[in-house]
C-alpha cells in the first residue's frame, strides 16, 4: 500500500516557550497506512520558524508562515523530492502563527498572534504562487476582559460549505465569521462569536456536516462544542467541558489543536503541560462533550496534532522533546491506542497530502 506523505513545520530559534529549538525548517515524513510507522525527517526546506503549514486542496501547493520579527508566508511547489520555493508575501506583523486556504485554493490566509493586523487574505495564482494581500482585518475587543490582552488571533480555517471562514482570537476571547463573497470581499465580517472571559479561543475545526464546531480554548483547559448554521455560517455556543481528568483539574495546562473524526462521533484536543489527548464523544442532538480518556503523548508540548487521511491514525507532535508519536485510533469507540514515538526536530504543525 502506498504510503502517506506529510510535512512537518518545526521551530528553529529559541523563544520563550521554545527553550531548546533545533529545527531548521519544514521536513517531510511518509506514514505507511498498515503498521502505523513513520520514515525518517528528511528536510525539504529550509525557513525561519515555520510553525504552520497547509496544503493546498489540489495537493500541488504548501503553505507555510514564518513566525519571526517579520512575519511571512510563503508558497512552494510540491514535488516527490522535496519543495521549490515559488513566492513570498509579507504578513505585516511578526507571530505570524497560523495558514490555511478556503476550499476551493483560491485564497490563503494567514493569522498573527501579535500586532495590529489579526488575519489577511492573499490571492493565489493557478501555478501555486501568492499574490500580495487583498483584505485584512483587525481584530478588537467588545467586552472589557480582566486581565486585559491585545488581541491575539490564532488560527482561521474554512467552513465546510466553502462560503465561510472562521478565525479564533485567544486576547478578545471571540471567534470571527466571515463571508468570502462578502461586499468586503474574503473578510467580510457576519458574526462575533463571544466566549468567557479569559477562556481564550486558540484553534477551531468544524465536523464534516458543517453543522458543529469545535474550540480549544488555551486559557481555560477547556473545549467548546458550537451549533452552525451551514446556509449563513452563524454559530451558536452550545457546551463547554474540561480537557483534563478529574485529579489533573488544577494543573497548568494549555490547549493546543482540536479534532473531529470524520463521522462526527468523537473529538481529540491536544494538552501542553498535562501532555496528553483528551478524547471526547460528541452527543448527536445537543453536542454535548463527554471525555472518555486522556492519554500520554509520552513527550513535552503536544503542539499540533493531525488524522492521517483515512483517519485511522493519530499524530501528535511533541514539540519540546523532538518526537512525534503515532496512535492508532479505533473508528467505533474513538479510543487511541499509543504505538511508536518517532524523532523530529522540535515539531509544530502536521499537514497530510490530501
Amino acid at each position: 500500500m502506498t504510503t502517506q506523505r506529510f510535512y512537518v513545520a518545526t521551530y528553529t530559534q529559541n523563544l520563550p516557550h521554545v527553550p531548546s529549538a533545533s529545527g531548521k525548517g519544514i521536513y517531510q515524513m511518509e506514514l505507511d497506512p498498515e503498521s502505523g510507522q513513520l520514515s525518517g525527517a528528511k528536510l525539504v526546506a529550509e525557513l525561519p520558524n515555520p510553525t504552520f503549514v497547509a496544503v493546498r486542496p489540489d495537493g500541488k501547493t504548501l503553505l507555510a508562515v514564518s513566525e519571526t520579527e517579520h512575519g511571512a508566508i510563503f508558497s512552494y511547489e510540491i514535488h516527490d523530492w522535496g519543495l521549490r520555493i515559488r513566492s513570498a508575501q509579507s504578513a505585516l506583523e511578526w507571530a505570524t502563527a497560523f495558514v490555511s486556504t478556503d476550499l476551493s485554493g483560491q485564497f490563503a490566509f494567514a493569522a498573527n498572534y501579535i500586532g495590529k493586523t489579526s488575519v489577511l487574505a492573499y490571492p493565489i495564482n493557478a501555478d501555486g504562487a501568492l499574490l500580495p494581500h487583498v483584505a485584512v482585518d483587525c481584530h478588537e475587543h467588545h467586552v472589557v476582559r480582566e486581565p486585559h490582552e491585545d488581541p491575539h488571533a490564532h488560527c482561521i480555517r474554512p467552513h465546510p460549505g466553502g462560503r465561510y471562514m472562521a478565525a479564533t482570537n485567544l486576547g478578545t476571547d471571540e471567534v470571527y465569521v466571515y463571508d468570502l463573497q462578502g461586499p468586503d470581499g474574503p473578510l467580510s465580517r457576519t458574526q462575533i462569536v463571544a466566549f468567557p472571559s479569559c477562556s481564550g479561543p486558540r484553534h477551531i475545526q468544524f465536523d464534516a456536516s458543517g453543522t458543529r464546531a469545535f474550540v480549544a480554548l488555551e486559557l481555560s483547559s477547556q473545549v467548546a462544542s458550537l451549533m452552525v448554521e451551514p446556509a449563513t455560517g452563524t454559530m451558536t455556543l452550545l457546551n463547554i467541558a474540561s480537557t483534563l481528568p478529574a485529579e489533573a483539574q488544577d494543573q497548568k495546562n494549555t490547549p493546543s489543536e482540536v479534532l473531529v473524526s470524520p463521522d462526527g462521533k468523537f473529538i481529540y484536543v491536544g494538552n501542553r503541560g498535562h501532555d496528553s489527548i483528551a478524547v471526547f464523544s460528541v452527543h448527536p442532538d445537543t453536542a454535548e462533550l463527554t471525555l472518555l480518556e486522556n492519554v500520554s503523548t509520552q513527550g513535552e508540548v503536544p503542539r499540533g496534532l493531525v488524522l492521517s487521511p483515512d483517519a485511522h491514525f493519530l499524530l501528535a507532535a511533541n514539540q519540546n522533546s523532538n518526537s512525534i508519536l503515532v496512535f492508532k485510533r479505533n473508528e467505533e469507540t474513538g479510543i487511541l491506542q499509543a504505538g511508536d514515538l518517532f524523532p523530529c526536530p522540535s515539531p509544530v504543525g502536521l499537514a497530510f497530502l490530501p
